[in-house]
């Protein structure tokens, strides 16, 4: 400043060249362009900190104090399986009526207010811990070191394992998750404390298990594997009564919430099974590994995230009892398939071709 005189100051410039205030401005403006009012206002409430690695579950149990909460138009109702829950479903019928409105909310806060509504949450992570916490008060109320907890009859060392997959069943009392060590782990939970027991294993799969789901219309666990299988397991005795060869490794899988049909993805394929395991559709479309499905029940569709950084909306099935596709034809579907990929990347390369040529042509007669 003493070399470029009295009122001069030097210009702090940042890498790409401008001026922090004129920095701040310009990020300011972005910021608001991007955010709507749909997301404005939200805020972080709660920082869950227990977990090590990588967290590949997250699950809210439910309880017989307080089993979910229902947002209704304005009004956030608390919905219980108290002996109050008959009376508000009365009340709720008659939802036109402003007077109910506040009579069902006056209610659900006078129940939240007696007896609380704490769902525990249930998480799991690659460092082998299921952590169970109470979001009412942001606090960890228990957790379990799968490697201390599983210690006798053990088929794999679980040193270097990690937690793949993980499901609860919807009455809160049951969750079982996968393994990179070719098991899976069924565990009971015995009370609202969420004190947890060990039920069983399911051992059978040669590979690393990538998946396990609760099938809530057959009442067992489907799991899937890189052994390119996809196995049945009864909930009472933990045995394996069926089995399929989905033709590649199963990558993620579901249970459809209307009909119960079994969603599997094979790579770049979208597998639809019955709940007797038999190959009732393959979907198509995506060009990599499918990473995320999700069913919205609601609009009767599934939603596909890819590799090939495309999200996909497919048509659900919507009947369960369409007709199972044998060998023959998934062989044949397979070969049209491989056809017209082949045809498809034989026109792309024969329009590159094209325009190359076009390009040199122009080129040639610029010069």
């Amino acid at each position: 400043q003493k070399e470029k005189g009295a009122g001069q100051e030097e210009k702090e410039e940042t890498p790409n060249g401008l001026d922090p205030v004129e920095q701040m401005n310009n990020f300011q403006e972005s910021k608001e362009s991007s955010v709507t009012n749909r997301v404005a206002g939200f805020t972080c409430r709660l920082a869950l900190c227990k977990h090590t690695a990588a967290v590949t579950g997250l699950f809210q149990l439910q309880r017989k104090g307080c089993n979910h909460l229902l947002l209704s138009g304005r009004a956030l109702v608390v919905i219980t399986s108290s002996p109050w829950l008959n009376f508000q479903q009365l009340l709720l019928s008659c939802y036109s009526l402003f007077i109910m409105k506040i009579l069902v909310v006056w209610l659900s806060v006078l129940h939240y207010m007696c007896l609380g509504c704490s769902l525990p949450q249930l998480s799991f992570g690659w460092d082998l811990l299921v952590c169970v916490w109470d979001l009412e008060h942001g606090t960890l109320v228990t957790s379990l070191d799968v490697t201390d907890a599983v210690c006798s009859n053990q088929t794999h060392d679980l040193a270097d394992s990690v937690i793949t997959d993980a499901d609860v069943t919807p009455d809160g009392t049951a969750f079982g998750y996968s393994l990179s060590t070719y098991e899976c782990h069924i565990w009971s939970i015995l009370s609202d404390k969420c004190d947890m027991s060990l039920k069983g294993k399911l051992v059978g799969h040669k590979k690393e298990v990538t998946q396990i789901c609760w099938h809530s219309f057959g009442k067992f666990w489907v799991t899937g594997s890189e052994d390119e299988t996809i196995r049945l397991w009864s909930h009472d005795s933990l045995t394996q009564f069926d089995l399929v060869q989905a033709k590649g490794p199963v990558g993620v899988m579901m249970v459809d919430k209307v009909n119960g049909c079994i969603i599997a993805t094979v790579r770049d394929i979208i597998q639809i099974y019955n709940e007797q395991l038999h190959l009732l559709q393959c979907n198509r479309g995506h060009d990599d590994i499918i990473k995320s499905i999700i069913h919205i029940p609601e609009l009767n569709q599934y939603i596909t995230a890819s590799y090939d950084k495309t999200i996909k909306i497919w048509k659900s099935m919507y009947h369960r009892s369409f007709k199972a596709l044998d060998d023959q034809e998934v062989d044949d579907e397979e070969e049209g398939t491989k056809e017209e990929k082949r045809e498809d990347k034989t026109a792309h390369d024969q329009s590159e071709s094209k325009d190359s040529a076009a390009g040199v042509e122009d080129h040639t007669t610029v010069t």
